[in-house]
């Protein structure tokens, strides 16, 4: 499969201690994902026609792919700075290496804050969720995210139960539709990780039912007034 090779030859570090395809070969490597679910990332990247959002970039290694394969603008939104996290993780000169790695590419929006605090000003067809786990930092990930949406989210480490119970929630009330699920072993286990969903429509009834089903969380998760925009 010609997409495979593609993973294989231009990814393949990413899956390497240090991201050197001289080191051992991890399940997750710098990428700190599989390469099932990194390969339905991609598959989605090649899918769209505009500009993509991740939430949550650690060091890095989804970013990369998604600025590879987006043909618009890649919005990457954390709490600390690619820097700051390759810095502390990795040791010179592997530091630098990886770096410069990111310094090839002009599509790449770096946001260093927290993801709620901040308002895109612009469309996005695919939007990647890998920030918080918990229920209520993915709720409000998906209410503030989802009108500039066009058409994808996935939503990493769907076996958790933070994420599970937000992505069921919004199957329940319609606002999207399930496209295909990736599999990984989780605690031994082979399970669902990482889920593809397609926009069906506008937050309103999830916002409701939310709050309906989870009455505390009334006034946390009404969509913030935006300290920041891009």
């Amino acid at each position: 499969m010609a997409f495979m090779n593609e993973m294989n030859e231009n990814f393949n570090w990413l899956w390497h201690e240090n991201g050197d395809i001289n080191q051992p070969r991890g399940n997750r490597g710098v990428i700190r994902m599989h390469k099932d679910e990194a390969t339905l990332l991609s598959k989605y990247c090649n899918l769209i026609n505009g500009n993509s959002v991740e939430i949550g970039r650690s060091s890095g290694g989804s970013l990369y792919l998604m600025a590879t394969l987006t043909p618009g603008k890649v919005y990457s939104i954390d709490v600390r700075s690619l820097e700051s996290v390759i810095k502390k993780r990795f040791e010179p000169p592997v530091t630098d290496e990886l770096l410069n790695k990111f310094s090839k590419f002009s599509n790449i929006v770096m946001i260093t804050h927290r993801s709620e605090a901040i308002r895109i000003n612009d469309t996005y067809d695919l939007l990647f969720i890998d920030g918080s786990h918990t229920f209520q930092k993915v709720v409000l990930d998906v209410i503030n995210y989802w009108s500039n949406l066009t058409t994808y989210a996935i939503f990493h480490d769907y076996h958790t139960n933070g994420v599970k119970d937000v992505v069921d929630m919004g199957v329940e009330c319609g606002l999207f539709e399930i496209l295909e699920t990736g599999k990984t072993k989780q605690g031994g286990i082979k399970q669902d990780s990482i889920i593809v969903v397609r926009k069906l429509k506008e937050i309103g009834e999830f916002i409701s039912l939310i709050i309906a089903r989870y009455p505390e969380y009334t006034l946390r998760i009404e969509p913030a007034k935006q300290i920041n925009t891009v």
